[in-house]
Order: C-alpha cells, then structure tokens, then sequence
C-alpha cells in the first residue's frame, strides 16, 4: 500500500504521539508499505530525508519550540498542511491517509477524500478529544467540537489509543464505533539492564520523564514525598514546558531542592541509558490518551507508580507491576511511595511483572492493526 501519514510533530519535535508516528510508519515499511510522512519544519532539520524506509515530508511552520507548540504554531500547520498535503496527494495518490491527531491534521486527510476520493483514518491521541485536559482545553473542545465531530464522521475510521479514550470519544459522537489500537513499545531499546543486581542502595531514584504541563500534576508528587515517612530518596524529572518554573519555585518553597533534580529536555535517543538508571517511575498525570513513557519505563523493569486514569489503567496491573491510585487520594500515593521505597524486593518483583507486561504491547502488532483498517478502506473504495 501506498500510506501518507500526518502528523504537526515528528521526532526530535514532540512528546510521545511523534514517536508513536514514526514507530508505527516504519514498522508499516517493514511490512511492505511504502509510506510519506508529512510533519513540521524545525531550524536544523533537512526538508526531506528517509528515516528507516520512511520518506519524510517537513513543510514550513511557525514553532519556536522543540518540545511544545502553541495554538497559533497549530494553526500554521493546518494552513501549510492543506498545501503540501494536497501536493504529495496528487503526486503519489496514496491508497489512504492516516492523520494523528483530529486537529490540526485530519483535515488534510478529507481534502484529499473530497478531491481524489482518498480515506482517510484519524488516530485520536488524547488532548484532541473533547472532554480531555478540560482545565486547559475546555474553551477550545468547545469551539472546536463540531469540527471534531465533522471530520470524524467523514472519516473511514477513529482510532483511540485507549479504553478510556474510546469511551471519551463515543460521548461526542456515540453513533461512531471507535476503535482501540493500543501504543506500543521498543522492547529491544528500553531494557531492564542490571534491575536484579546488588543490595538495596541507600537512596532509591524515581524518575518522571514528559511534558511539564499542567494536567501532569508532579506538584502532587512533591508534597507526597515531602510528607513521606521515608526520605531514603532522590528524584529526577525529565522534560520541559510551560509549567517547570511553577514547578521547581514549589520544590524550592518545600524545601526540596537538594533531593529533586530538575533534567530538562534530552534528546530520546538517550532515552533507554536514562531509565536503567533508575528504581520506580512516578507518572501523577491527570489525563492521558496512551502514555509512551509508561511503556519504555516498564519495558525498563521499572514499577510505576501512577494515577488511576484511562491509559494507566490499560497498562499498570495494580499491585502487580505498580499502583494505581485516584488522582485526588494524596494519602493512596504516599503509602504507594513508602511501599516501594522501603521494600527493594518488591521494587524488582513488581519491575519483572512490568517488563512482562511491556512484551505484550510492540509497535509491530500496533502497526499489523493500523494496516488492517488502512486496507480495508482502500478495499471499499475500490468497490465504490
């Protein structure tokens, strides 16, 4: 088949929805796709270059930042997208489109449906669903519901990374059966190397790698740790974002700023050495589509410690290869925490059930389902 893929990040820009991308496109390389990806233009980066079999497209944008984008930077990537889109679409005409994210990339995908008849599939990540993040995006879910709904329809099928983001997406449009194609990982990259050896260290290192934004709710975490029992502890966060002056003025208030280290960006490539360096994963978010880091930290033999929200929910097996505690339950993640800081053999039991538990979700199975449905909608209109 011949695929266009679409999505505003790729990486090095982006957080785990890019990578998701670019897994899924190159494992539909391995299975004898050939396959153009369209993304953002970022100061560095070649226009054109082919990545692991994967020809990708990088059109001019507005993007200040590597790791973020604004609502303004989207919107230049929905107008550069229709352009560049609909060239690649009349000079390759792809058996179908496959857009991450509703807005701002699926509806390049419909202007090729309108012009060409080309389908298209919309794999919904999680901040594009109405009724996500709604302290920070429930303005624009407004505004933008019966565009969401629109194109949806439009399109010959919806894919949510999760349980819970299916469920959230049905409440838009109830009438649409959305499908669930769970994220995958790179098990031969993120290892769980040296998790069974030596004795129990005196100070136990937590990690939190993502977006420092605010429905990641890591304030939550300081004043846990900050109230724990235990302070046998030393804790790494990884990431950047709007919200980590916020953040590292609240450790510095708490008193926490000898013991919480504060990492910034780093390249994904360094990624899978970051993890085995540490001992428990920490992911408070407040809402998810799927999150990657999970994976790779449990790929990594770590246990999670995270917030009981949909996407967690498909991955964390609780008290079997983390915990899962409500969002608001303060008390349910000092206990996680203390549990797990004191108790080094249940820290590698529970990291063996998530290394376990990682082996089951690999990009190829997520890339064999997306390929299934990318066939069968280039079958119906063949028939149509």
């Amino acid at each position: 088949m011949r695929i266009l893929v679409i999505n505003y990040e790729f990486p090095p820009l982006g957080g785990g929805a890019a990578s998701a991308s670019f897994h899924i496109a190159r494992e539909l390389v391995r299975l004898d796709c050939s396959i153009t990806l369209l993304t953002s233009h970022f100061r560095g980066l070649p226009k054109n270059e082919t990545i692991e079999g994967v020809n990708i497209v990088r059109i001019p944008v507005l993007r200040k930042n590597i790791d973020r984008c604004s609502i303004p930077e989207m919107m230049s990537f929905m107008i550069s997208g229709s352009w560049y889109g609909l060239r690649i679409m009349k000079r390759e005409r792809p058996d179908a489109v496959l857009a991450f994210f509703t807005i701002p990339c699926s509806h390049i995908g419909l202007l090729g449906k309108w012009r060409w008849g080309i389908p298209y599939i919309v794999s919904l990540r999680g901040g594009d669903v109405p009724g996500a993040q709604s302290e920070q995006l429930g303005l624009i879910h407004f505004l933008t519901k019966p565009l969401a709904k629109f194109l949806w329809r439009r399109a010959a099928s919806v894919v949510a990374n999760s349980k819970g983001l299916a469920t959230l997406a049905r409440q838009t449009t109830p009438e649409l059966d959305i499908r669930v194609i769970p994220n995958g990982v790179d098990t031969e990259r993120f290892l769980p190397i040296g998790k069974e050896a030596g004795e129990d260290k005196q100070s136990v290192r937590l990690l939190y790698v993502g977006r420092a934004s605010p429905e990641k709710n890591l304030s939550k975490a300081f004043i846990a740790l900050q109230r724990s029992s235990l302070q046998n502890w030393e804790f790494t966060i990884v990431g950047d974002g709007p919200q980590l002056p916020l953040w590292k003025k609240e450790v510095k208030n708490l008193g926490l700023s000898s013991r919480i280290n504060f990492r910034g960006w780093i390249p994904k490539e360094e990624l899978p050495g970051l993890y085995a360096k540490f001992d428990i994963f920490i992911f408070p978010s407040t809402s998810e589509g799927m999150p990657n880091v999970v994976l790779e930290a449990m790929a990594s033999g770590l246990p999670i410690i995270a917030t009981r929200i949909r996407g967690n929910e498909d991955l964390v097996e609780h008290e079997v290869s983390g915990f899962l505690y409500e969002p608001s339950d303060q008390n349910a993640l000092i206990a996680s925490l203390n549990r797990l800081l004191i108790d080094g053999e249940l820290r590698r039991k529970m990291g063996r059930a998530a290394r376990s538990r990682a082996e089951t979700f690999l990009w190829k199975h997520t890339a064999e389902e997306y390929l299934k449905l990318l066939r069968q909608s280039a079958s119906q209109r063949s028939r149509s």
